[in-house]
């Protein structure tokens, strides 16, 4: 296909936005709630309150959200964790729909994705993909994500890569941290340690009292529970 061809077709002004399964909306931060299921809880205030003003001038992605009835038809044990004002529930876009709300925005850009409501793994997959693809995703959220996952998959690593789009020898290494003692764990999180093979290293090693732990607080300021639990998650013993 020839350059010229290209450029004598039709430009969509938001890709995406012939899909019929797509749908564009402008609504106020105050219908939308983030999933229980996403592992990400550290959010830096200054950053969002930068992210908030840039916005102001306009939101250059949207919000990947679907239909709240359609959302806890596949998650009814998460009734009680929306606000009442929630209209749409997001897999992807938390950062930006907090930052709106930080500075006060009265509109916020959202996709209405109705594919990703099909199963429980294909939704969580869409909230997984957009954090594991940052740089700077901290490595136990990471884990207690991937971990969703693995529990979907009744504990086979394989075919709970495979629904990410990743090879098993990814996905064992990036749940590895779950393994580390608390110790390590507040090492991780304080940026002390962030290599993966120094995290194998150590979590391969025997430590007394190998039993269950918690591998952060139980919720954050949106009263959201790790992975959509109704308790706080600890890992389980390996």
């Amino acid at each position: 296909m020839s350059l010229a061809s290209l450029a004598a077709g039709k430009v969509e002004a938001v890709p995406g936005a012939g899909r019929p399964d797509l749908i564009h909306v402008h609504v106020h931060p105050d219908t939308v709630a983030p999933t229980p299921l996403n592992p990400r809880r550290v959010f830096d205030e200054t950053e969002l309150t930068e992210l908030g003003e840039d916005m102001r001038n306009g939101q250059l992605q949207p919000c990947v959200t679907v239909n709240r009835t359609a959302y806890l038809k596949l998650f009814p044990e998460h009734e009680d964790q929306l606000p009442d004002t929630c209209r749409y529930v997001m897999a992807a876009g938390e950062r930006r729909w907090r930052a709106a709300r930080q500075v006060g925005l009265d509109s916020l850009d959202l996709m209405l994705r109705h594919d990703l409501t099909e199963t429980r793994v294909r939704f969580l997959a869409a909230v997984l993909s957009e954090n594991v693809q940052r740089a700077n995703f901290n490595p136990i959220e990471e884990a207690d994500g991937l971990r969703a996952m693995l529990e979907l998959h009744n504990g086979n690593q394989a075919t709970a890569a495979r629904a990410m789009g990743k090879s098993k020898a990814w996905f064992n290494q990036r749940i590895g941290p779950l393994r580390l003692s608390d110790e390590m764990v507040q090492l991780v999180l304080q940026g002390e340690l962030t290599a993966f093979r120094d995290m194998r290293r150590y979590a391969a090693l025997p430590r007394c009292g190998r039993g269950r732990r918690r591998v952060r607080p139980a919720s954050d300021d949106t009263g959201r529970t790790p992975c959509g639990s109704s308790a706080p998650y600890r890992a389980r013993a390996r």
